[in-house]
């Protein structure tokens, strides 16, 4: 009895296992739908009303907004404040929601924070694997940044946000006041190396 339930766990974990890879690899990409508008200092955006379980987390004060960075793909944002824009950028596997603590500390009349959170995670719109590429995420990055209309800002990154932050800034250049990097690197290798078994298996939906 016991060996006939394991076989049957077995069973489903693996059915599981293929079903995420199915999804993830081969899927078609996934686009959030809004409700209403959002007025933010730069402009307006397709809202996104945060679901119960989301919205619990921060307060009333929050926006929250999609940005259309290339047709079906969208970029979930979360904004809180009004003053000097700091952008922060998370790592895998967040979202914007990451630095809410940090929001805390910050002085809420004096800057405007922007917490967008990254194709393929969060709220934001689903692409399958083939396009996670560097390149892909400091385009769509940048293509927010542009709509968003701002002169200066001061960037924050950690994990994935580094490359990706600063690939994005690369194209925009002009739009660098400041950078707070954390644990991360600035870009990513152009060497081509090969992965460890486990590095390879960490690198998959499991």
């Amino acid at each position: 009895m016991v060996e006939a339930i394991l076989i049957g766990i077995g069973a489903a974990g693996a059915a599981a296992v293929a079903g995420a890879f199915a999804i993830t690899r081969d899927g078609a990409t996934v686009t959030p739908q809004g409700s209403g508008r959002v007025s933010t200092a730069s402009g307006t955006f397709e809202g996104f009303p945060l679901p119960d379980y989301a919205q619990k987390f921060v307060t009333d004060d929050y926006k929250s907004y999609l940005i259309e960075v290339e047709p079906g793909i969208k970029v979930h944002v979360l904004e809180v404040g009004e003053g000097y824009p700091i952008f922060m950028l998370h790592g895998n596997p967040t979202s914007g929601f990451l630095y809410r603590k940090v929001v805390e500390h910050l002085p809420l009349d004096r800057v405007r924070v922007i917490m967008p959170t990254l194709v393929g995670l969060g709220f934001s719109s689903k692409v399958p694997v083939s396009m996670h590429t560097a390149a892909n995420h400091n385009r769509w990055i940048n293509a927010a940044l542009k709509q968003l209309r701002l002169e200066q800002l001061i960037y924050v990154g950690q994990d994935w946000g580094g490359p990706v932050g600063i690939g994005a800034l690369a194209l925009s250049p002009g739009l660098v006041k400041g950078i707070v990097i954390m644990n991360t690197a600035i870009r990513v290798t152009e060497v081509k190396t090969s992965l460890s078994k486990i590095h390879d298996l960490m690198k998959t939906p499991i």
